[in-house]
């Protein structure tokens, strides 16, 4: 049991640091609307499970959702102008560094 927990959460971290980048760049970059990106948006006031299943049908063809219990976060993938209004929807705001582990890449 402890090696199955451990190996999920070494998963999951690995996809935060991967999926960080993604949401970065959709910030800092201008990124177009409609591509592709994942958010992990961790839930204060709200329980995963149930706010996905909501969320659910606001997603595009290509979108996903996934709640994440064990920290009480929604994996999202969907494109740019969908995961912000999701974002809003939950959070008040469209910013994408609410998504958790956003780092903003420096000016060069």
């Amino acid at each position: 049991m402890v090696q199955k927990y451990l190996k999920i959460k070494l998963i999951f971290a690995s996809v935060l640091v991967a999926f960080s980048f993604q949401i970065a760049a959709s910030q800092t970059l201008n990124i177009p609307e409609n591509r592709i990106i994942f958010c992990l948006l961790p839930l204060e006031h709200a329980d995963a499970e149930e706010l996905a299943a909501v969320l659910k049908p606001f997603l595009s063809s290509s979108g996903t959702i996934a709640p994440f219990t064990h920290s009480n976060t929604l994996i999202i993938k969907d494109k740019v102008s969908i995961v912000k209004q999701l974002i809003k929807a939950v959070k008040g705001s469209e910013d994408l560094r609410v998504c958790q582990n956003f780092q903003e890449t420096p000016d060069d």
